[in-house]
């Protein structure tokens, strides 16, 4: 386990470039900061193992909050990023003016971007 672990961190690191942030963030941080993931964890107790009786409760005392919370995930824009000719643009950087996070498109020119209600400016660029 421990090579692969080793051998993932050397691969990222001869795949991206050189960068004193690279490692020094958790899992979260880097999807975010290299990938178009946005991941959270949510911790909904003190209690790190609650009893599977507690388990109910729970769920009754979070829903509606953690419901919410996920339809934000529909906040901001979503589309494709296609060329002049139709064709999907793969790995094409999708740019908000003012915001300093990229996000790129899919192998099939799609793209998302969480943005609160507002108006920006927008394009899209790709090298070819």
């Amino acid at each position: 386990m421990k090579a692969e672990y080793y051998w993932v961190r050397v691969d990222l690191a001869l795949a991206m470039p050189p960068s004193s942030e690279l490692f020094d963030c958790g899992m979260q941080d880097f999807n975010y900061i290299h990938s178009n993931c946005f991941e959270v964890t949510f911790e909904l107790s003190c209690c790190k193992f609650p009893f599977a009786s507690e388990l109910p409760q729970e769920w009754r005392n979070n829903k509606e909050p953690l419901l919410t919370f996920i339809d934000a995930a529909h906040w901001g824009v979503k589309g494709v990023v296609r060329t002049e000719e139709g064709d999907a643009v793969l790995d094409g950087d999708v740019v908000v003016v003012g915001v300093a996070h990229n996000v790129t498109t899919s192998n099939r020119g799609e793209y998302w971007r969480m943005l609160l209600p507002g108006k920006y400016e927008m394009y899209a660029a790709a090298y070819g």
